[in-house]
C-alpha cells in the first residue's frame, strides 16, 4: 500500500474519502467495526470499483494473509533483496529492532522472518 489516505469533509468533519464514497453507495453511515478496503492497495485509488466494504477482523486477515505471501502482493513492504539483507544482519548478531529502524516494519516483522514464519521461500 502506497500513500496517506485522502480526506474529505462531511458536516465539517474530515473523514477518509474511500469510507465517504462506499457511504454514498450503500446510503448509510459505516459502523466503526466496517473497513473499506482498496483491493489493488493503492490508497489513492478510490474508484467505487476497487473499494469493499469487510468487517475489521476480515481486512486483519486478508493483510495477515498477505504479508506471509511475501512481495508478489499489492501489501508487501519488503522485497526479496530486504529480507536476504536482513536475515544477513540478524546472522551477524544485529537485533531485530535495530534492524526494524532501517526499513518501514515493526520489530515483530523482523522476528517473523528470523523464525521462519514470513517470507520461508528466501
Amino acid at each position: 500500500m502506497t500513500g496517506k489516505y485522502k480526506k474529505s469533509k462531511i458536516n465539517g468533519k474530515l473523514i477518509d474519502t474511500h469510507r465517504k464514497i462506499m457511504q454514498e453507495k450503500l446510503h448509510r453511515t459505516l459502523t466503526r467495526h466496517e473497513v473499506v478496503h482498496h483491493i489493488n492497495g493503492i490508497r489513492s485509488d478510490n474508484r467505487i470499483e476497487n473499494l469493499e466494504v469487510m468487517s475489521l477482523s476480515e481486512h486483519s486477515r486478508l493483510h495477515m494473509k498477505n504479508v506471509y505471501i511475501g512481495e508478489n502482493n499489492n501489501s508487501a513492504v519488503l522485497t526479496e533483496y530486504d529480507v536476504v539483507d536482513i536475515k544477513r544482519r540478524l546472522a551477524e548478531g544485529m537485533s531485530a529492532y535495530k534492524i526494524s529502524k532501517l526499513y518501514p516494519v515493526h520489530h515483530k516483522t523482523i522476528w517473523d522472518i528470523q523464525k521462519g514464519y514470513t517470507w520461508k521461500h528466501v
